[in-house]
């Protein structure tokens, strides 16, 4: 009966265990080298929208992207509320490859851009 309670206890923290690891959250950022490169190389890809797909003076966009193991840009989500701008982004830089050594394939990246309707849009950095 003690073996029994002994092995019980012991299954209960190894399930725990296995639990708890696995609920652990990504990192919000990688490596600086890998995510400086990924950065400008993602920003050089990206061009500017034109005026009529930006709702406001000034939208943000949160994207939310990971590289996959032929260094191309999958994006996972945009993290805007327009539409317009989703889709932009998205036939703009997905599968798009980046061209640079030591990348961390199925990282997480997030890299915020901020877009401003002008006479000519202009993409801050």
């Amino acid at each position: 009966m003690k073996k029994l309670a002994i092995n019980l206890i012991i299954a209960s923290l190894l399930i725990l265990m296995s639990i708890s690891t696995q609920a652990l959250p990504r990192p919000f950022t990688s490596n600086a080298y890998s995510n400086s490169i990924v950065r400008s190389q993602f920003l050089e890809k990206l061009e500017s929208p034109s005026d009529n797909i930006l709702n406001f003076a000034e939208e943000e966009a949160y994207v939310h992207f990971t590289i996959n193991s032929m260094n191309e840009i999958v994006i996972i989500n945009t993290g805007t509320c327009n539409p317009e701008l989703d889709v932009f982004l998205r036939r703009a830089l997905n599968y798009e490859r980046i061209d640079a050594k030591n990348i961390l394939i199925d990282e997480d990246y997030y890299i915020k851009v901020t877009f401003h309707k002008s006479d000519r849009s202009q993409t801050l950095l």
